[in-house]
């Protein structure tokens, strides 16, 4: 999952295209390149256990993804949609349960409860003065919409059994980085004054985490032998 990180790369690139830094240029695109050519080395050696591990060729599956990319994402989207924003949030996973490896979602009022801080994070975005250039803007989204493609085609590059019509592997917690991305990109789209919300919303945030991590803390000694 790391390998989309490089598509952030594009706004300091432009940036140092602008003010004709080359060597800040040089080195940037040397950083990606070598981090293409070790992505392109260890490629066929990876292998995704959640979902597939028949060791076919990689070949068939890049062409497969360029022809067809927006049909494969969008199906993925469409039906594991749910699923990416269970994981975008969290959720119990891959501990010494009683049971075996877990894969149980957190209380359903954790969910709820970030749709609703993300709404507001996003609305103080909008509303916060901000003086980035639209070449930056657009740079920083396009780059977001690259950490998300990159993230698609590793997965269905190292999920390597029968062609799938739905990208398996992919977690909502792998877009994080985009997120990241997309907050500068929109900030100050809306300049407003700074109002109750925008001050309200740090506090809000750190009762959110004290009282996730509480709750969390009290689910995880049923849940885990400790």
């Amino acid at each position: 999952v790391r390998p989309p990180l490089a598509a952030l790369a594009l706004t300091p690139a432009i940036q140092a295209i602008r003010n004709r830094q080359w060597l800040s240029l040089l080195m940037l695109a040397a950083g990606v390149a070598a981090a293409a050519l070790w992505t392109l080395m260890i490629m066929g050696q990876v292998v995704e256990l959640r979902c597939g591990a028949d060791g076919g060729p990689i070949g068939p599956r890049l062409v497969a993804f360029a022809s067809g990319w927006p049909w494969l994402i969008g199906h993925s989207l469409a039906d594991r949609g749910p699923y990416y924003f269970l994981s975008f949030i969290g959720h119990y996973g891959w501990g010494d349960g009683p049971n075996g490896h877990l894969s149980y979602p957190l209380p359903l009022w954790m969910y709820v409860s970030a749709i609703a801080l993300l709404a507001i994070g996003l609305r103080n975005d909008v509303r916060t003065p901000a003086s980035l250039e639209r070449l930056v803007r657009l740079s920083l989204a396009t780059g977001a919409a690259g950490i998300v493609l990159i993230t698609f085609l590793a997965m269905y590059v190292t999920c390597r059994g029968p062609l799938p019509t739905v990208i398996g592997g992919v977690q909502g917690r792998y877009f994080v980085p985009a997120l990241l991305a997309i907050a500068p990109a929109v900030s100050g789209l809306a300049p407003s004054a700074r109002d109750r919300l925008q001050s309200l919303f740090p506090i809000l945030l750190g009762v959110w985490v004290t009282a996730c991590v509480i709750a969390m803390s009290l689910d995880a000694q049923a849940l885990y032998r400790l």
